[in-house]
């Protein structure tokens, strides 16, 4: 399924608030681990990963794939989950 014009701001604006928030360097990217996750922040000093999200906009059926992904993640100590305010 392709992104929405949404979904990749979402995914964006996310990066973007974590990156100048962060006083250790965090970079941002997307399409973490072939497209596992939708986003992902590594610290550049020792390469690890602290957070993984993702952001739902319109597939209400992907709401459990989505959490079942973050909650497993064994790399990750912070889940991130941007969702459209209006699904059900």
């Amino acid at each position: 399924m392709s992104e929405s014009p949404e979904h990749l701001f979402l995914k964006n604006q996310f990066l973007q608030i974590v990156e100048d928030f962060s006083s250790t360097k965090v970079y941002g990217y997307t399409e973490a681990d072939r497209k596992k996750y939708d986003m992902s922040c590594i610290i550049l000093r020792d390469w690890e990963r602290p957070l993984v999200g993702q952001a739902m906009w319109s597939n209400e059926k992907g709401l459990d794939k989505d959490i079942r992904t973050l909650v497993t993640s064994e790399r990750a100590d912070i889940w991130a989950y941007v969702i459209k305010n209006t699904i059900k």
